[in-house]
């Protein structure tokens, strides 16, 4: 048996800890803005990540908690895969780009 005491304590550790999840979830975006005011995130990637954390806390708590992690896991795994398709397609963009600049530096013009 669980004295009242005991209780008590049980009961504010478990009102923590469930808070801690969105608690960490606000610093989380405190230090994505403090990256992005450094200039080490793009405005772009801090929305992405502000969004995909505030959609999934709503959904943790408007929803369920099992739903909110899903979101939050895909929010991740979407970040995570974006960046390396875009490491394997961003040289062939920058390219593309130094071709086409240099085409117009040489005088041709699309319009013609």
């Amino acid at each position: 048996m669980i004295s009242k005491q005991t209780g008590q304590v049980l009961k504010y550790v478990k009102a923590g800890t469930s808070s801690l999840g969105y608690a960490t979830g606000g610093l989380s975006v405190v230090v994505d803005a403090a990256e992005m005011v450094n200039g080490d995130l793009s405005g772009a990637r801090f929305s992405y990540r502000a969004f995909g954390t505030a959609t999934a806390t709503a959904a943790g708590v408007y929803v369920t908690a099992g739903l909110g992690a899903i979101v939050g896991l895909t929010v991740i795994i979407g970040e995570n895969v974006y960046d390396g398709r875009m490491n394997e397609i961003q040289p062939q963009i920058d390219k593309a780009y130094s071709d086409f600049y240099n085409a117009l530096r040489k005088g041709w013009r699309p319009y013609r």
